[in-house]
């Protein structure tokens, strides 16, 4: 089977099953995650020697941590794909309501490719954070991927602004500038903070574990240039369903503290939840 026609399996097929059925959810999750972990053997290696180097662990958990990463990241697809077919059951996802902290002051919410991001943002959006607009980076020519799961990355997108009931902010000098505006009149904004940096212009080094990773600089400009607090956030999955996890609140400064301040949380809620995190095999290292 080609590449191009196990893409229209997946994305066309197995995620519109997932669309109907929330028991279907867990089934695709492992056997994507599974599939992923047996046919991309060079992605494979570079995320267990990076997992294993940086917690610090056996060969065998180092590959058990990434079997549960690629599990996770299907497990999110479908996941947003049960709500993006009917929202309001993106409650029944959630153990128990995690409501938004008191802003106190324009913040900036930051979470991480793990667990589930797009719903942390629907669910904090729902929960006390009522003003609260997500930044998004397009899929564009510098991430290529197959034409079916392009479409449902743009379906998702589309499905996450129309659920928000706001159009979600891009990376463009317009819509950072929209952003810093909102900040600055106290309308919090939502964005993950562990892209990876080599398709950006504006880059900042983080310090995580033994290494340094590139991630896109921007977030901190915006905080420090409009003074926002920085609050992490990550919707954790459990046995029970999602949750709200928050870390702690960073408060305002300048943008070289937030980002020592932003990879300390961002390091412990990786070592809290190895397996939630998908970046493993992609996070840029300085050369």
């Amino acid at each position: 089977m080609t590449s191009t026609v196990w893409a229209d399996v997946r994305y066309r097929g197995l995620l519109a099953v997932c669309r109907r059925s929330r028991d279907f959810g867990p089934r695709y999750a492992s056997a994507m995650g599974t599939f992923e972990y047996f046919t991309d053997v060079n992605r494979k290696n570079v995320a267990v020697r990076r997992i294993g180097r940086w917690l610090d662990c056996s060969g065998k958990r180092a590959t058990e941590i990434f079997h549960q990463s690629l599990v996770s990241e299907a497990r999110e697809e479908a996941d947003t794909a049960y709500v993006m077919e009917d929202p309001g059951r993106l409650e029944s996802l959630f153990v128990r309501p995690s409501p938004a902290l008191a802003p106190m002051g324009p913040v900036l919410y930051v979470t991480c490719h793990l667990g589930s991001p797009i719903l942390a943002y629907l669910y904090l959006r729902r929960h006390g954070a009522l003003r609260l607009r997500m930044i998004l980076r397009e899929l564009d020519d510098e991430n290529p991927v197959a034409a079916a799961k392009r479409r449902f990355g743009e379906q998702k997108t589309a499905s996450t602004a129309a659920l928000a009931g706001v159009p979600y902010l891009g990376t463009d000098a317009q819509s950072l500038f929209a952003a810093r505006a909102g900040l600055l009149e106290g309308r919090p904004v939502f964005a993950a903070v562990d892209v990876p940096g080599d398709a950006v212009t504006r880059r900042r080094t983080l310090r995580l574990f033994d290494s340094s990773i590139v991630v896109a600089g921007g977030l901190f400009a915006l905080a420090a240039m409009t003074g926002a607090a920085i609050q992490p956030v990550f919707a954790v999955r459990g046995e029970r369903g999602l949750e709200l996890v928050y870390g702690s609140r960073i408060p305002p400064g300048k943008e070289i503290d937030l980002a020592e301040q932003v990879a300390v949380e961002v390091a412990a809620a990786v070592r809290r939840f190895p397996g939630e995190w998908w970046l493993w095999p992609y996070v840029v290292e300085p050369s």
